[in-house]
């Protein structure tokens, strides 16, 4: 949606700026699949040794 924006909109970004839009869209990426990776990682195995540590919440539909 942000890129939409800068298109439509344009505001004569320098490059310093576009190089910030495009580190914060990278480090979004790499959070986003760096915890669906975790999350993956403990459905398959949750007693596996890199996610051993992380909790889960029990409810009444089941694992959350």
């Amino acid at each position: 949606m942000q890129a939409r924006y800068l298109v439509d909109n344009d505001p004569q970004l320098g490059i310093p700026a576009v190089a910030a839009c495009v580190c914060v869209m990278l480090l979004g990426y790499y959070i986003f699949r760096s915890a669906n990776s975790e999350k993956d990682a403990f459905r398959r195995d949750p007693d596996a040794v890199a996610v051993k540590h992380l909790t889960f919440l029990q409810v009444s539909l089941g694992l959350v």
